[in-house]
């Protein structure tokens, strides 16, 4: 394998790691963005929230604050 074929392999990893990631993080705004509403509709508990979210307790405290 020349240097140049490792160098294009490397690229290409680096580029779908970083779509990777990307799409990871729109996930994340996504379900941060959902937890912002459910908390303003006030119908569920930050515990219950939490659970149907997947995340912590605290994490939920924590979006709470930033709305």
């Amino acid at each position: 394998m020349t240097l140049l074929m490792r160098d294009q392999e490397n690229i290409e990893k680096g580029i779908e790691q970083g779509i990777e990631q990307g799409i990871e993080q729109g996930r994340e705004q996504e379900k941060t963005e959902m937890i912002k509403k459910l908390l303003k509709k006030g119908v569920l508990s930050e515990t219950e929230i939490a659970e149907i979210a997947g995340i912590t307790l605290d994490k939920v405290k924590e979006i709470k604050n930033n709305i």
